[in-house]
């Protein structure tokens, strides 16, 4: 690795860049021996160890984050880290960041953006797998890449590179389902408990620089009374909601009913308009569209505004979104049909 590498992945950052941002935004490059990497959009949640770098943040303290085969430490990352013996990439429970990984003969490529590894190769193998789930529900799916030769790693999983046998193993914790005879009551008193220590765990100096998206739903509303929980918590952080520009002058709105929240716990709160961008051609929106989101889902209408809503939170020095969500459903089905009918398939 040389200065031929450190042009090539430069240059990948500034592609990967949307025109938006392209005058403000400052990437991290490093070429250590035959170890190299860039960060697009660097800032504070980018936390660098070395050779070794956390997307995210965790939730209990770990001196040994950096380490291959040093286990997964709580939290909400993707974490890259290597020594003179192994790389590992080591994804979160949710796999809240999507991790991708190349190998050959040569080279080993781990990113969560599939162009940028693609950029690397300098070669595109289509994967035909991707159009019927498309096409049926407009994402890639669970598991498939634009490009067949890259693969993702699961959730709460581990991928090591021996980097002398040049051999890969993963590693997975299985997710269990099991029923557990609790009441109601007990349930609940348990869930309250982990929210309310992983809100804890956050320390106070990131909230300067986080917001807290409200919707209508239950999960940004609850996450929103439980950090009020925390003195001064108020002061520090920032809500926000999205939508048309008429939705906020409709008291029934949940636009309007998410200021209604944040004002009567204390916090300030900024409304942002989607709308169909003036300033923007719709050929600028659906370009910068692919490029921050590489085509992985075909739901452009939250981001009509040609994304001026994350320049303004990136240029206000927001570094993180805080955002809640669970995973059975909102909507019982007890047939094949109305399951597809009730995730919009």
């Amino acid at each position: 690795m040389g200065r031929e590498e450190e042009t090539r992945i430069r240059e990948i950052c500034r592609k990967l860049t949307p025109d938006i941002l392209a005058s403000s935004v400052k990437h991290r490059v490093s070429v250590s021996g035959k170890i190299a990497f860039g960060v697009v959009n660097d800032n504070p949640c980018v936390v660098q160890k070395g050779d070794s770098l956390l997307l995210g943040l965790l939730y209990e303290k770990s001196d040994n984050w950096d380490e291959p085969r040093a286990g997964s430490p709580d939290g909400s990352y993707a974490i890259f880290r290597s020594n003179g013996d192994y790389c590992e990439i080591v994804s979160d429970p949710a796999a809240s960041r999507t991790l991708w990984y190349y190998l050959d003969d040569e080279v080993f490529i781990a990113s969560t953006s599939q162009r940028a590894i693609v950029n690397f190769l300098g070669s595109f193998s289509f994967d035909e797998r991707v159009i019927p789930w498309m096409l049926s529900s407009g994402s890639l799916g669970p598991e498939y890449s634009w490009d067949r030769r890259l693969r993702r790693l699961g959730p709460d999983s581990s991928l090591l590179l021996d980097r002398n046998s040049w051999t890969i193993s993963r590693k997975q914790v299985a997710i269990e389902f099991a029923e557990v005879k609790r009441t109601a009551a007990e349930h609940e008193e348990l869930l309250t408990a982990a929210i309310r220590a992983t809100i804890r765990s956050i320390d106070t100096d990131p909230l300067d620089t986080w917001a807290l998206p409200l919707s209508g739903g239950h999960d940004s509303r609850a996450l929103l009374c439980f950090i009020a929980e925390r003195e001064g918590a108020s002061e520090k952080l920032q809500t926000l909601t999205w939508g048309l520009e008429a939705s906020i002058r409709d008291e029934n709105n949940d636009a309007s009913i998410a200021q209604q929240l944040a004002h009567h716990f204390g916090f300030v709160h900024h409304y942002y308009h989607t709308d169909l961008s003036e300033d923007a051609p719709i050929e600028a929106v659906i370009e910068r569209f692919i490029v921050c989101g590489e085509g992985r889902v075909d739901n452009l209408a939250g981001y009509m505004d040609g994304f001026e809503l994350w320049r303004k939170l990136h240029e206000s020095g927001i570094n993180g979104i805080i955002r809640g969500d669970q995973g059975f459903g909102s909507k019982e089905a007890s047939t094949q049909d109305g399951v597809r009918r009730s995730v919009g398939c």
